[in-house]
């Protein structure tokens, strides 16, 4: 199953490492906006955590979407469409 689909496919509560690197130079831009969307719904968080290589970033999935204000969200910062 490619990452788009494990990410789209993904449960509540549940949690995806979608890139592991220094930085997000190396992740497909699909898979980038696509995390970018499910935070700006309001499904998931976007969160990274340190390795020894650099980070895992994760998309964790929210048990309820969160209202996310519009002044925060990468639409906004006109990162995703």
């Amino acid at each position: 199953m490619s990452m788009f689909e494990k990410l789209k496919r993904a449960e509540p509560n549940s949690s995806v490492v979608y890139h592991s690197g220094p930085d997000l130079k190396g992740v497909p831009r699909p898979i980038l906006h696509l995390v970018r969307n499910l935070y700006d719904q309001g499904k998931a968080d976007l969160v990274q955590r340190r390795t020894d290589r650099g980070f895992e970033y994760v998309c964790a999935f929210r048990a309820q979407p969160a209202n996310i204000e519009q002044f925060y969200t990468f639409r906004f910062a006109g990162l995703v469409q």
